[in-house]
Parts: structure tokens; C-alpha cells; sequence
């Protein structure tokens, strides 16, 4: 059965390698591990203005033939970024040969992400590859986890009519994770 979806989900991204298509771009989304990597230089980058004042959103819409969403992240991170050390250019050029000769090389990464849960694979590319410190990523999964049980209360108080007493285990929670992290 696994194999079935597997073939199939190759088969897709074999037509797609040879037909692109285009889909919705979230901006917020895409964005992410730019603002994990490079929210914190102040120099070297295109900022938010410029980048609005250029329309580059619709520039990265025109050259995006990415398949992943990894892909999208990393191409708008190349954008932002202006200065670019030849080594890092030379390195993309043979990544990028790579990738269009080896088949199974490509369709592994690809299907990498559909293999796990989004929400991790992203911090997991963004701790492996660029580097984020692990507090930003424990940073951002926390909020996430607080957000959701606040909003599990919330529900609860509305079909029920009473308050589920999930705050106690999330100021727990909080001093924990922020004692040892």
C-alpha cells in the first residue's frame, strides 16, 4: 500500500520535473527561514522596503519553478541576501547540476518532507542546513504548543460551558522548557 503512494507521488513530481506548475505562494510561509537566518543581520540583505518598493514578490513568482516548499525558502533566502561569497554561487551550481542528473537523488528530496510531519521538517532543514540556533526553533515550537492549548480552552469554555484547567500544565511547561533551554 505504501508503495503505491510512494510510486504515485513520483510519478507526479516526474511530470512536474517536465511540466512546471504553479500553484498559490504564501509569503509568510516562504519567508520563514529567512527571518530564522538572517532576521538578525543588519547589513548584506535586501530589507522589507526595498523589496516591497521593487515588487520582488512577483520577480521570485516568475523565477520559482521549485517543487518544495524548502525549495521556495531557499530561493527567497538567495534573494534577500545581497552579497554572495563565489564559493556559496559555485557550491549552488553544482547542487544544482546534481540535481538535474540524478533522478532518485531529486525524488528522495522531494519526497523527504511528505515522509514527516511539516511543522518539524521545516525547523529540521533550518537546524541542518542554515544553522539556526536551537533556541529560535524551541522558541517557535513552544508558541505553537501554547497556542493550541489555549485555543483546545477556548473551545472547551464554548461547547461546554466551563473552563478546562489546561493552564497549570502550561506554565509548567513554560519553566521548563525555558529553564533548560
Amino acid at each position: 500500500m505504501f508503495n503505491y503512494f510512494k510510486n504515485k507521488q513520483v510519478k507526479k513530481l516526474r511530470e512536474e520535473w517536465i511540466n512546471p506548475t504553479s500553484w498559490k505562494r504564501d509569503f509568510s510561509s516562504i519567508s520563514s527561514l529567512f527571518e530564522l537566518t538572517c532576521s538578525d543581520l543588519e547589513h548584506g540583505i535586501v530589507d522589507g522596503k526595498t523589496w516591497n518598493d521593487l515588487d520582488m514578490n512577483s520577480i521570485f513568482w516568475k523565477v520559482d519553478t521549485t517543487l518544495t516548499s524548502v525549495g521556495q525558502q531557499y530561493l527567497y533566502r538567495k534573494m534577500r541576501l545581497l552579497e554572495k561569497p563565489k564559493s556559496s554561487l559555485e557550491d549552488d551550481y553544482r547542487a544544482a547540476d546534481l540535481l538535474r542528473e540524478d533522478r532518485n537523488l531529486r525524488e528522495e528530496l522531494q519526497l523527504f518532507p511528505k515522509k514527516n510531519e511539516r511543522r518539524r521538517c521545516k525547523f529540521c532543514y533550518a537546524n541542518a542546513i542554515w544553522h539556526v540556533p536551537y533556541n529560535k526553533i524551541v522558541e517557535n515550537s513552544h508558541n505553537f504548543v501554547v497556542c493550541i492549548i489555549v485555543s483546545y480552552d477556548i473551545l472547551c469554555i464554548v461547547i461546554w460551558r466551563h473552563f478546562c484547567i489546561l493552564i497549570l500544565p502550561v506554565v509548567i511547561a513554560n519553566f521548563s522548557i525555558s529553564r533548560y533551554f
